[in-house]
Order: C-alpha cells, then structure tokens, then sequence
C-alpha cells in the first residue's frame, strides 16, 4: 500500500491586529488537524494578522510582534508542518509572506510576487512585490533561514 499525507487547509476567523486571538486559533487548527491524523495545514495569507491591518503593515513594532508570533507557533509543529502567512520585512521593505514551519523549525519563506490591485484592493501600498528569481537569506526572529 502506498503511504499517504491527509493534508489539512484551515480559514479561520481571523481578526485585523488581534495577534492573540488570531495565534490561538492558529493552535486550535494545528490540533484539529492533528486530530484527524493530518500533519500538514496550510493557511491563508496574512492568516497571523489578519488581512486588514492597513498601516500597520509599515509599523516596526508590529513587525516584529508578528515575527514575536510566529516564533511562538514553532512549538506546536513538532512532528507537524505549518504553512502560515504573515507580513516578512526585508532590507526596509514589507512583503506578504508564506512561512513553511516544519519540526519547530522555519524551513523557508515565499513572498508574494504578484499583489492584487484594482477595486478595493490595493496591496502595493503596504507591501513590495517579491523580484521574480530572487533569493535571499534572511535573519528572522532569532532564527537563521
């Protein structure tokens, strides 16, 4: 028999600059998938924040609570991996991120390369589009990626 991964994708009710209602619904759905033998969730952009925290995303202090955040969710991915997104800052510039946490460990971010505009969308106001085939190593909460 072929193994196989149950892979868990999670929305939860997330709310804009609520950092500890958000990270505990975070938890609550890393064990409800874990519950169900998953040991993969992916989550939604800006899931950690939550999506309209307007400028806020340009505040300092509130960058580094989200790192704060994720650094804290290390401990519930033992045996376990998390895809999770939050605003990243880099180099002076903040972009929409996806972190992938696996075994309480940050194994690699992915920036969004194509922001949403139009309409009532205007993601180039907070956030740096990513450069297509770019990578960089990046100092992130205390940890090294």
């Amino acid at each position: 028999m072929t193994p196989f991964w149950l892979i868990s994708l999670g929305s939860p009710n997330q709310t804009a600059l609520d950092f500890l209602g958000n990270s505990t619904r975070i938890i609550l759905a890393i064990e409800r998938s874990r519950s169900v033998g998953s040991k993969f969730l992916c989550l939604p952009e800006l899931c950690l924040t939550g999506y309209g925290c307007e400028d806020q995303f340009l505040s300092q202090a509130y960058l580094r609570q989200a790192e704060r955040e994720v650094v804290k969710l290390l401990d519930y991915t033992q045996d376990f991996t998390l895809l999770v997104g939050a605003p990243i800052a880099v180099n002076h510039q903040v972009y929409n991120g996806m972190i992938m946490i696996q075994d309480q460990q940050i194994l690699g971010i992915v920036p969004k390369k194509k922001l949403a505009a139009g309409g009532i969308y205007y993601e180039s106001r907070h956030f740096t589009p990513w450069p297509v085939n770019s990578h960089t190593h990046i100092h992130y909460a205390g940890c090294d990626h």
